[in-house]
């Protein structure tokens, strides 16, 4: 709802700070735009000066808007002042061509930069390079699954996943989406961004000791005693998926277009099997 003043009538600026999971209903750890866009969706991010990470956002009606994020997790919607009074959000606003809005209000916070200089990187730019990685991979760096009650050698289109074998998200993603029957094959990536004993599970899994269908669920299993080999395997999991989001989430699905387009998605909710869809049918 912190949004709608700006995609109706009487642009206003607020702040917002952000308190851990509290905010976070449908991913684990990751800046959840539907917070400040009802209805809307990430489509990319880029980095700002010092620490500051803008968000570019679009709501239902293909409205798009700038959202910033400070290193401390403050959020401004609205305009985003250097301390010389120079415009960022204007200058993002023309990169990444999104809609441009009038305040009546400002805000002038100390970012100490005059330009958007260190803004030169497009999160479409990194996710390409991260799937480039993600094609070199060994299949010791992942678990494969492919839809119920079909051929994989007629399955063409391949989707990575990361999970975090301690986040409730994934589980419910691996459940959902096998019961969807979506025609691709997902390749299950484990990280630890959530707890101490996510590497450990994550590399189980990898190991053959632990049950990938039990994610989120460690109570009623074994400790694992992971070998190294695999533990280094959810580590460099773990970088590639911070190497494309600078607070990492969980799952995180990663797909190639036949065009080469390469799209992201993460969180999970009850639209997810839907956007999956879309995303595979992408041309």
């Amino acid at each position: 709802m912190l949004l709608d003043s700006f995609y109706n009538s009487g642009f206003r600026i607020t702040k917002w700070l952000c308190v851990g999971l509290v905010l976070f209903t449908s991913q684990c750890w990751a800046f959840n735009v539907q917070t400040y866009v009802p209805h809307g969706e990430l489509i990319g991010s880029f980095a700002g000066p010092q620490g500051w990470q803008g968000h570019i956002t679009q709501n239902h009606k293909g409205i798009k808007v700038i959202v910033w994020e400070a290193p401390d997790g403050l959020v401004v919607v609205g305009k985003l002042l250097d301390s010389n009074a120079r415009d960022l959000s204007v200058l993002a606003q023309r990169k990444y061509q999104t809609n441009e809005i009038a305040l009546s209000v400002l805000s002038k916070i100390g970012v100490n930069s005059n330009s958007l200089s260190d803004a030169t990187t497009k999160v479409t730019d990194v996710e390409s390079s991260v799937y480039l990685e993600l094609e070199k991979l060994d299949t010791k760096y992942y678990t494969t699954h492919y839809p119920p009650n079909v051929d994989p050698s007629s399955i063409k289109k391949q989707v990575y996943v990361f999970y975090d074998y301690e986040c409730p998200y994934c589980a419910a993603a691996l459940e959902q989406i096998e019961a969807a029957g979506l025609r691709a094959q997902f390749n299950w990536l484990p990280v630890a961004i959530l707890g101490r004993s996510s590497a450990t599970y994550g590399a189980g899994v990898l190991d053959g000791d632990v049950p990938i269908k039990q994610i989120a669920n460690t109570k009623v299993l074994k400790h694992p005693q992971p070998t190294a080999t695999s533990l280094e395997a959810v580590a460099h999991n773990t970088s590639l998926l911070k190497a494309m989001q600078k607070r990492a989430a969980t799952p995180t699905f990663v797909y190639r277009a036949p065009s080469g387009n390469v799209s992201t998605l993460s969180g999970y909710d009850s639209s997810t099997n839907t956007a999956l869809a879309q995303m595979l049918a992408s041309e």
